[in-house]
């Protein structure tokens, strides 16, 4: 194992993982989740995000995520899936592959470890598991909040698990990251909220 600074380690094998978990545990009042990367480079960014990019359309981010968000509701009501929230159906959405703006984490780091190694064809480079401390005073429930209109980055746990049993066996989170994006001529913010000034 090789150590680059008090919070980046280089690792060897599985066994050196789980050391460096045993030997930096997280307090009572939090807990860790993790994110595996098949490449060190990767930004922590949502697909969504990355393809309207590439697509130089950023400005339409918040109407192509509703586009894509109403469709694949109605699917889902198709299906007779139960929904309790909007949140919980853009987790099932991001889970099934649908551009979100939201990023998988799981609460086992051995899920996030699987995920940056599941492809031995990408290449001879550094892979990474992300890994961020939670305070859980901070969780709030997933129906408390619409998830469209979030000023800060969010950690959410779907506790509906019509999901499937892939979400719960991965003990799947996912966080909504704030985007800064400021559509040309409109007046929002790049949240989706009121733009109140600088």
């Amino acid at each position: 194992m090789e150590r680059f600074s008090s919070n980046k380690f280089r690792v060897n094998s599985v066994e050196e993982f789980i050391s460096i978990l045993q030997v930096n545990p997280v307090d009572d009042d939090e807990f860790r989740l993790f994110r595996g990367h098949k490449d060190a480079s990767w930004q922590l960014v949502s697909r969504l995000y990355r393809e309207v990019k590439d697509a130089d359309v950023e400005q339409s981010f918040y109407e192509i995520e509703q586009r894509l968000f109403k469709r694949f509701k109605k699917k889902l009501d198709i299906l007779k899936k139960d929904t309790s929230s909007d949140t919980e159906v853009l987790a099932y959405a991001q889970h099934y592959g649908l551009p979100t703006r939201l990023l998988d984490w799981s609460a086992n780091p051995l899920v996030a470890l699987w995920f940056a190694f599941s492809e031995n064809e990408m290449g001879n480079f550094d892979r990474v598991v992300q890994t961020i401390r939670i305070q859980k005073w901070d969780l709030k429930k997933v129906e408390d909040e619409n998830i469209f209109n979030i000023r800060v980055a969010r950690f959410i746990n779907p506790r509906n698990h019509f999901l499937d049993d892939r979400i719960k066996n991965q003990e799947g989170w996912f966080s909504n990251h704030n985007l800064n994006i400021i559509p040309i001529g409109k007046e929002r913010s790049g949240d989706g909220m009121p733009h109140l000034g600088r």
